[in-house]
């Protein structure tokens, strides 16, 4: 899991606190939801629609192989 910095930066944590990934092939997904929660007045507050289509979540087709060392994974991500 990562999230990304303002410029589109992130590192890999596959364990609290834990940098990196396991090794081997991976399906990839990418979100922008946030479900929110309900502030003291019943009002949802946080929540975040998703904004990236479908085939980069819940139909994705993302896909990459992690080698062992270090390695960077550029997400190439068109909107249509």
């Amino acid at each position: 899991m990562a999230v990304t910095d303002g410029r589109g930066y992130y590192v890999l944590e596959f364990a609290a606190g834990e940098k990196g990934a396991v090794v081997g092939k991976h399906k990839v997904s990418v979100s922008t939801y946030e479900a929110g929660e309900t502030d003291d007045t019943g009002k949802l507050v946080g929540h975040v629609p998703e904004r990236v289509p479908a085939k980069y979540n819940r139909e994705t087709t993302l896909e990459f192989e992690v080698k062992p060392g270090k390695q960077v994974i550029d997400l190439k991500l068109q909107s249509r």
